[in-house]
């Protein structure tokens, strides 16, 4: 029961919604929120990852390689722990996974490698509810009432005094899913409320579906068991293999309704919203209801053999785009909208790596210190885009103070995200994540150049360089009051606290186009910046005569215990971009100095 529960909580989208479903008041009695003029600009993140398959037709010894680097949160109880699990006959994995699952969730075995990212497939939708007019516990659908299921929790908690009670709270659900209330984004009305369809409230197959990827013998039977199974619940698979053949798969249980009636159904107050992942239909028309169709894992989601794959001998990549770009040669295009978006702009990772792969495959072919090197390089894909320009304002005179402060650090910057950039770096962060108008861009997207468009900054339009100065004047503010001297460089104030020292961190924003993302506590103090998430179990694999051929750092160490040795020693390494070895075959391992044994006897 436990690892059912583990694997519901990990696997359903709708776990990042918590808050909101724990929150969503007594239907009927809900009034405009005071933040109802303002509206969020997304739905709740997940995750992110890089991810590369190398094939033969582009690697240097003919074989298969991969880069694995998911990014991921440094201090949640989710974790990696790195694992390697042999039955004798049955199947030999190494790599990492979660606390508590069975399974090995990202590694390789003797024959593939295989690694997974964030994909952008709607694997839940919102959906409007208009309530019955004569009773607000009832919604209307096809013009009918329906009732709402009420439930009630009663959880023990502990009161201010140390004594012991008892919180209940009342929860409502409908026929798509739990309702929810967010302000700014999903607020109620006294006559309409939201609910969440999340595909994977039906998923029970996460652990068969690693099982059967562990026990595979080949890349065709990894690619099979995802085909069968359909058990990932919001991951593209990416892996390559000894022979030197690539392969993407997006596939995971997905909302199924055709462009047409999505259209339809869309509501279009939201519709601004859905290209970021919130799909709000209208759930007052059963129209708008999921399809069901054959050959589906689950009701109401698509059929594996009508989602994205692609198999090739040169490249295979994905950093958290959809799967038209997977590898430009061959673009996947033509599939639902809630599957996969063609056409559209890609992320600034994406763009880093279908830029610097071209350009070193011009060069010479690739090996496992290619793929080192771009995952840890730190370079900024996004700053010789825009640096230009925003020196250029820079240097036309915006008056403010900070701004001043800004331009010089701006200025100084090397332009990289390693240990020695100044404040620029984070000064460059603050103004591309801040709301900037539409017509910032310079040159705007276009999808016949979508690696290099969109590029440059339009600041000399007035309200552009006005937004400019206030996103800089802000971070610059924010970077005074956590007490960073304006002479810091990254080393000093990226940091991970582990074991009573504070170690440096290199990286940054991955919305920046850096690889190795690395994100931060948003109240900075005494100076320091903690490291939060990103970049967290890092992989390349490639292939000899004798097995796999492994380099892997787990960021935040094996253990999460202070006392332990190994509570920071791959914080360190890391830092200092030292790459482990894994010892993958029987003689390696017993080659191992620092092997220990412990034999554990069931009684």
């Amino acid at each position: 029961m436990d690892l059912v529960r583990l694997t519901r909580r990990i696997a359903l989208t709708a776990m990042s919604w918590i808050g909101p479903i724990g929150s969503a008041p007594q239907p009927g009695t809900a009034t405009l929120s005071r933040t109802s003029g303002r509206r969020a600009s997304r739905a709740p993140r997940v995750s992110a990852s890089n991810a590369i398959a190398i094939g033969a037709d582009a690697s240097a010894d003919g074989r298969g390689m991969l880069l694995g680097q998911p990014h991921l949160p440094w201090g949640d109880a989710l974790r990696f722990y790195q694992l390697h699990l042999t039955i004798p006959g049955k199947l030999d994995v190494m790599g990492a996974t979660l606390p508590g699952l069975p399974v090995v969730g990202i590694g390789f075995t003797k024959e593939f490698a295989w690694t997974h990212t964030t994909d952008t497939s709607a694997h839940f939708t919102a959906y409007a509810l208009q309530l019955d007019p004569s009773d607000p516990t009832h919604y209307l659908v096809d013009g009918q009432p329906r009732a709402l299921v009420r439930r009630t929790l009663a959880v023990p908690v502990k009161n201010a005094d140390g004594s012991t009670g008892t919180r209940t709270r009342t929860l409502f659900s409908t026929e798509y899913g739990p309702l929810v209330a967010v302000p700014g984004l999903l607020e109620w009305t006294p006559t309409t409320v939201y609910a969440l369809r999340d595909a994977n409230m039906d998923n029970d197959r996460v652990v068969t579906q690693w099982y059967e990827m562990n026990k595979a013998r080949s890349l065709a039977e990894l690619k099979e068991a995802n085909l069968r199974v359909a058990g990932n619940p919001w991951n593209n698979t990416i892996a390559a293999d000894r022979a030197g053949n690539t392969l993407l798969m997006n596939v995971s249980p997905i909302a199924n309704l055709p462009d047409d009636a999505l259209a339809g159904c869309l509501l279009p107050q939201y519709a601004p919203l859905a290209p970021e992942g919130l799909h709000v239909l209208d759930g007052s028309r059963s129209a708008c209801a999921w399809r069901d169709e054959a050959g589906a894992p689950q009701p109401g989601t698509v059929p594996a053999n009508r989602l994205p794959v692609l198999e090739r001998r040169d490249f295979v990549q994905n950093a958290n785009d959809s799967a038209w770009l997977s590898n430009p040669a061959a673009p996947l295009t033509g599939f639902p909208a809630l599957v996969s978006r063609d056409g559209v702009p890609q992320g600034a990772r994406t763009r880093q790596v279908l830029a610097e792969l071209p350009e070193r495959l011009r060069q010479h072919r690739l090996t496992l210190d290619d793929l080192r090197d771009l995952a840890l390089n730190d370079k900024v894909y996004l700053a010789p885009l825009l640096l230009p320009d925003l020196r250029a304002w820079c240097a036309s005179g915006p008056a403010q103070a900070e701004v001043t402060a800004g331009c010089a650090a701006l200025s100084a910057w090397s332009g990289d995200a390693g240990f020695d950039a100044n404040l620029g770096l984070p000064y460059f962060a603050g103004i591309m994540t801040a709301e900037l108008p539409e017509n910032t861009w310079g040159v705007p997207f276009d999808p016949r150049d979508p690696v290099h468009t969109p590029r440059g900054l339009n600041w000399r339009d007035d309200a552009v360089a006005a937004a400019l100065a206030k996103a800089l004047a802000s971070t610059v503010q924010r970077y005074d009051a956590a007490g960073v001297p304006r002479s810091a460089k990254l080393g000093d104030f990226q940091v991970s606290r582990r074991g009573g020292a504070a170690i440096p961190i290199h990286g940054g924003l991955g919305e920046l186009g850096i690889l190795n993302a690395i994100d931060v506590d948003p109240n900075g103090q005494g100076g320091q910046f903690e490291v939060s998430g990103g970049t967290s179990y890092l992989q390349v694999v490639g292939f000899d005569d004798a097995g796999p051929r492994a380099l892997a750092l787990l960021t935040y160490s094996q253990s999460a215990d202070p006392s332990s040795p190994h509570h920071s020693d791959q914080t360190r390494r890391f830092s200092k971009r030292e790459w482990i070895a894994l010892p993958f075959t029987a003689a390696e391992i017993a080659a191992d100095p620092q092997l220990r044994k412990e034999v554990i006897v069931e009684k």
